[in-house]
């Protein structure tokens, strides 16, 4: 075995889950809203926009705010609430 064949692994899995991901993304074709957090210190809002671009026709809105899940507390919830139900609504 070459010296640090292993090293990359983690990458590599990593690398194959994302494409399977974007590849199940591709094959949506239900009317989709992502919502997400301009700030979110979880996933970037780049990973939003890719999303949004893999998924053919969805919506995405973009909150303000800079948590992963939002709290009922937080002005960004209330503009959440309104987008999922006009969403349900059309």
């Amino acid at each position: 075995m070459r010296r640090g064949a292993g090293v990359n692994a983690p990458a590599r899995e990593q690398q194959q889950r994302s494409g399977a991901a974007a590849d199940a993304a591709r094959t949506v074709d239900v009317p989709t809203l992502i919502l997400h957090s301009r700030d979110d210190l979880v996933w970037s809002f780049a990973e939003a926009e890719e999303l949004h671009g893999l998924v053919a026709g969805s919506r995405l809105v973009a909150l303000d705010s800079r948590n992963h899940i939002l709290q009922a507390d937080e002005p960004a919830f209330g503009d959440f609430v309104r987008k999922v139900r006009g969403f349900l609504a059309t």
